[in-house]
């Protein structure tokens, strides 16, 4: 049975994702999820996550991460990763 990986980029207007088969280590598909900047913020968060609870549906045995909020200091990025079984 494959397992499958769904890695996110996230913000309120544009989220990116990659979904990857664990087992082949193979990408198999990639895209951009678009909320219009103009929608309430309540509304964009609300389209955002259920298109991405869409997207999870599609597959069996998913295995998601999200890539945390990046923390800037001086001029270097910190970036760290949150999984969700």
């Amino acid at each position: 049975m494959n397992r499958v990986l769904i890695a996110f980029d996230q913000s309120t207007t544009k989220t990116g994702y990659a979904i990857y088969d664990i087992n082949s280590k193979g990408l198999m598909d990639y895209g951009l999820i678009n909320i219009p900047k103009a929608s309430p913020v309540e509304e964009r968060i609300y389209l955002m996550t259920a298109r991405i609870v869409l997207l999870c549906q599609k597959y069996e045995n998913v295995e998601v991460v999200f890539e945390d909020i990046v923390l800037e200091n001086q001029g270097s990025k910190s970036v760290s990763f949150s999984k969700v079984n």
